[in-house]
């Protein structure tokens, strides 16, 4: 048996490793107990990634179904100057491919920031050199951009997003709640080289994309809109204008436009140093002015509503010159004793003070408010002014002269033209429409926005004899420039002098020239009114306006189908007494060359669309009446074998993105776009054949191959 010291040394080591084996057990029940839950989150963290599933803002498309606002893929590229291996290799390769100079990109490498951004949404030749590149350091993020693929087309309507999606104008800010997506979440396993594999043991919240928003504007009645008012303002040198397109029956806007415009896919629109930010407003809501003439409505529905006065009545027009105390009242023509008809017909400031006078102001002032001036319309976007229509007891002894033909009263255009849709409807005041559904996921869940009724303005038949005398206004009176041959219109004129903003009074010399009236003898009561604001040399509203308005009609009633099917009237209702109206005759079938030869010939220009050698569709339709000068597209792209339903997809290749899905949009295909520029690839090929309605997918970079 041992003793001593060394039996000592035995017990002591063996208390020790029982001391040991008692720690170790406890450590083990705190982590198997105690620290469960922890460490089974931090072991998870480690083998596991949160993966976020990103929701896509929804797109705005017109009534047709053409993508008006739409997501492009792109990134975003950072800097992590911590892993950057060679600076003055990523120097040179960021500085080449983003056009950034090297002294900046050199002081960002240099810094000790853990994440810089280098490029946000780049487009694809960035991409294409920065994934290629591959240096360490530079981070690519994944996302989407926001594209215009009519560019100008629409854009103080449809607005514009900043950098992070979120809407700033327009469409875009107004439904953004409704655009924007929500995210959704995955988890993914991580194995030990880092690899990320889709795991199921944990809950996948799914994300949800944006609603898409479908507006009342046709495409093709809003470009030809632009076209026509972008000629007007150049051709008078005014300083700005507007055009509103409307569907008197349901307050629907076809076209909203304003001059001068902005592309929001130019990146010099987002540098107010280089861009006047007034661009982006719709003034057209947004802006008051005052009416002119065309506010001579508002007492003449009143008189004849009220019984005060009826058209036949003979109102003493003073011959030009009639006195209000110290100021005097002028006509553009003399009259002397003409029939109230004839005073709003020729647009007698006289005539109409006459009649006020007998109405009153304060029955002048309820038949306005009762006409929708001096509160907003209830149009669907933000920021529309209410107008300035002053209480009666306020008037001066000159407000109920002055304001019966619309100086001293302030109104939007937006406000005109939906006074002018309730005569055209028979009486109803409409708030107008420029959305038509709200979609989320899918046709199948689609909200549609329904016809507001605001009230009652007028009896219809006060309508009917308005209506009459907008009419007898276009053809006998002020508004004959405004005449298109086999269509009857009403319509009225309207010249005010210009106020100075912030100022009391009104500019020497400047004036604002306008233009309303609407289809009176068919259906659907389109409405057209056209503002032109500070006009050079001319100012009457019947000599620069009304013109403008024609063109626009013209044109309009041509666009062909859905509703606009039975719109162009009978080559036979065409009077001939107007030899720049030209019916347009039928191409179909003919040799392209031929068909070109024979319309130049008789004074049209021409478009051809497509690489064949026989038309097989044109715009206008056969029998529509056009002036001469104005343009016919020919397409000689279509199958016209056995069956009528299939097209050609044209060569897409090199043209621009604008361009290829205009191109597109013409022939009745649908478009799904990547990057952006040029088109360097598209899908199905061209020359295959395929039906209506077939989605084209078209890749596009910057730079032509």
């Amino acid at each position: 048996m041992q003793t001593g010291p060394h039996l000592i040394r035995q017990k002591v080591v063996m208390a020790g490793v029982f001391l040991m084996w008692i720690c170790m057990a406890g450590r083990i029940g705190v982590i198997q107990i105690m620290d469960h839950d922890e460490l089974s989150v931090s072991a998870k963290n480690q083998s596991t990634k949160n993966v976020t599933l990103k929701g896509k803002r929804g797109s705005i498309f017109d009534s047709n179904g053409v993508q008006l606002a739409m997501n492009l893929e792109s990134a975003s590229y950072g800097l992590r100057s911590s892993a950057v291996e060679d600076r003055d290799e990523t120097v040179r390769v960021l500085s080449g491919a983003t056009g950034l100079s090297s002294s900046g990109i050199r002081k960002m490498v240099a810094s000790k920031k853990s994440f810089q951004w280098i490029v946000r949404q780049a487009d694809s030749s960035v991409m294409e050199k920065l994934d290629k590149a591959n240096l360490p350091g530079i981070e690519k993020i994944p996302n989407v951009k926001r594209y215009y693929p009519l560019g100008m087309i629409a854009s103080q309507i449809i607005g514009y997003t900043d950098i992070d999606g979120k809407g700033i104008e327009g469409c875009e800010y107004y439904f953004n709640s409704k655009l924007t997506g929500h995210n959704g979440r995955s988890v993914a396993k991580r194995d030990a080289r880092q690899k990320l594999t889709p795991t199921f043991d944990d809950p996948i919240v799914e994300a949800q994309d944006g609603s898409d928003i479908i507006l009342t504007l046709d495409w093709r009645i809003q470009e030809i809109a632009e076209e026509e008012l972008m000629a007007g303002v150049e051709k008078w040198s005014a300083a700005s204008g507007g055009v509103i397109v409307l569907d008197t029956g349901t307050g629907e806007i076809l076209a909203m436009a304003n001059v001068p415009r902005f592309d929001p896919n130019d990146p010099d629109f987002y540098d107010s140093s280089k861009f006047d930010p007034e661009f982006r407003k719709n003034k057209l809501a947004t802006d008051m002015i005052e009416p002119g003439s065309t506010f001579k409505i508002v007492p003449f529905i009143e008189a004849l509503e009220s019984g005060i006065t009826h058209e036949d009545e003979l109102i003493d027009c003073e011959n030009g010159k009639y006195r209000i105390g110290r100021h005097t009242i002028h006509d553009s023509h003399d009259m002397d004793i003409v029939p109230a008809s004839e005073v709003f017909i020729h647009s007698s400031n006289i005539g109409t003070v006459k009649i006020s006078e007998k109405i009153g102001k304060k029955k002048l002032y309820e038949r306005a408010r009762l006409m929708g001036f001096g509160e907003i319309t209830g149009f669907d976007l933000l920021d529309e002014t209410p107008g300035r229509l002053m209480d009666p007891r306020k008037w001066s002894k000159l407000s109920l002269p002055t304001i019966s033909y619309g100086q001293g009263v302030s109104v939007s255009p937006l406000q005109i033209s939906m006074a002018y849709a309730a005569i055209a409807n028979g009486g109803v005041l409409l708030s107008p429409k420029i959305v038509k559904t709200i979609r989320s996921g899918g046709n199948n869940n689609a909200k549609m926005m329904e016809k507001k009724e605001i009230r009652r303005a007028m009896t219809k038949e006060t309508a009917d004899r308005m209506t009459e005398l907008l009419c007898k206004t276009v053809e006998t009176g002020s508004g004959v420039n405004a005449a298109i041959p086999g269509i009857r219109l009403g319509g009225k004129t309207g010249t005010a002098q210009r106020v100075i903003e912030g100022v009391k009074g009104y500019a020497p010399g400047l004036y604002i020239s306008s233009f309303v009236g609407f289809i009176a003898d068919r259906d659907p009561k389109i409405l057209c009114y056209v503002i032109i604001d500070c006009p050079k040399g001319v100012h009457y509203g019947s000599q620069v306006a009304a013109p403008i308005f024609k063109n626009i009609m013209l044109r309009t009633l041509n666009v062909g189908g859905g509703k606009w099917a039975n719109m162009v009237a009978d080559a036979s209702e065409v009077s001939t007494i107007h030899s720049e109206v030209i019916t347009v005759p039928d191409m179909n079938g003919a040799d392209v060359r031929a068909a070109v030869g024979e319309l130049g010939a008789i004074g049209f220009k021409t478009v051809v669309i497509g690489d064949s050698t026989r038309v097989a569709r044109q715009s206008p339709l056969p029998g529509a009446k056009l002036n001469v000068g104005e343009k016919i597209t020919l397409y000689s792209n279509v199958v016209t074998g056995a069956n009528k339903n299939e097209i050609k997809v044209p060569n897409l290749k090199g043209k621009s993105l604008r361009e290829a899905v205009q191109h597109l949009v013409q022939l009745n295909l649908e478009v799904s776009v990547s990057g952006s520029g040029v088109v360097h690839s598209q899908s199905p090929k061209a020359g295959s054949v395929v039906e209506y309605g077939t989605v084209c997918t078209i890749a596009c970079n910057k730079r032509r191959n």
